[in-house]
């Protein structure tokens, strides 16, 4: 059983930073260099770059990381239909997306309350 750690701004960054280790290593594994893999991924959404302000870029890039969680979740949920029995593939696609989503989520609401 996995325990559920109490949510902290800390916990909140450090999965940011994990998501975004995670895209990034990704995007090098398809032969993107390390500048251009994050240029790469924060062109991805076309309002990150004419972002003003420190808030409004947090919260872009929030958004694209809860629209890049739920569209790898979607990618699990098939991938767990076609492999019933890999319990790891359900897991994935439910409990800890639905965590990751929900702290993000949570994360973005609370942004405007750091101001």
């Amino acid at each position: 059983m996995i325990r559920k750690m109490k949510p902290t701004k800390l916990s909140y960054f450090m999965l940011l930073f994990v998501v975004a280790t995670c895209m990034k290593l990704y995007a090098m594994s398809t032969g993107l260099g390390k500048i251009t893999t994050i240029v790469w991924v924060l062109k991805s959404d076309s309002r990150i770059p004419s972002a003003t302000t420190y808030h409004d870029l947090s919260k872009l890039i929030l958004e694209l990381s809860i629209n890049q969680a739920m569209a790898v979740q979607a990618s699990f949920i098939e991938m767990a239909q076609h492999f019933p029995t890999e319990e790891a593939l359900g897991q994935c696609a439910g409990e800890f997306y639905n965590d990751s989503i929900e702290s993000f989520n949570k994360a973005l609401s609370d942004l405007d309350k750091d101001l």
